[in-house]
């Protein structure tokens, strides 16, 4: 019993140290910018279908030494953008495109 106490103890410490590292990679917006309702997107998010955000993202915020990988279909398929500028008031041409993306923080990223 003395050893299943532990492991749980464990398991929730690293849980908690998991929680505590969690880093904001980007915000979406609805609106140009930065309007409407905001989407957080942390660091290591994969979304291979937005659902009810889909192709509803005109504007974004992406954190330092994140990048924000975009595509126009889900499954991380058709066109693919990539976003790493601090904030994007309106995405253009890409406004109402995404339906997938995925957001990559690197302590040692240096911006192009």
């Amino acid at each position: 019993m003395k050893a299943g106490w532990m492991g749980l103890v464990a398991c929730s410490a690293l849980g908690f140290a998991a929680q505590a590292q969690a880093q904001t990679c980007a915000y979406m917006f609805q609106g140009v910018n930065f309007g409407g309702e905001v989407l957080e997107v942390q660091d290591g998010d994969q979304v291979p279908a937005m659902g009810s955000w889909n192709n509803r993202v005109s504007s974004v915020k992406v954190a330092e030494k994140c990048e924000l990988y975009v595509f126009d279909a889900v499954s991380y398929l058709g066109e693919d953008n990539r976003l790493g500028a601090p904030e994007i008031p309106d995405l253009g041409p890409w406004k109402n495109r995404i339906s997938s993306y995925y957001c990559i923080c690197s302590p040692g990223r240096a911006r192009d």
